[in-house]
């Protein structure tokens, strides 16, 4: 069966059905295990804090932030 008759299958599927198919192709995708998960934002939050007290980076107040995005999409 080739990639395009699997497609128009699940696309003659319901939207349940069709939300069930994907969740299992994206859990086959990569699932990383809680530990993997934990580890890899460990680095991510390594990673910004070094950016931060470096001055690498310029931190923005939340009522900065939410003012800008009033301005740009107001």
């Amino acid at each position: 069966m080739t990639v395009q008759e699997i497609t128009k299958q699940a696309l003659s599927l319901n939207m349940h059905e069709r939300a069930e198919v994907a969740e299992a192709i994206l859990k086959s995708i990569d699932n990383p295990n809680d530990a993997e998960v934990t580890t890899l934002w460990a680095k991510e939050a390594e990673r910004r804090r070094t950016q931060v007290e470096s001055g690498a980076v310029e931190l923005i107040s939340l009522s900065d932030v939410f003012a800008r995005l009033d301005r740009k999409f107001a």
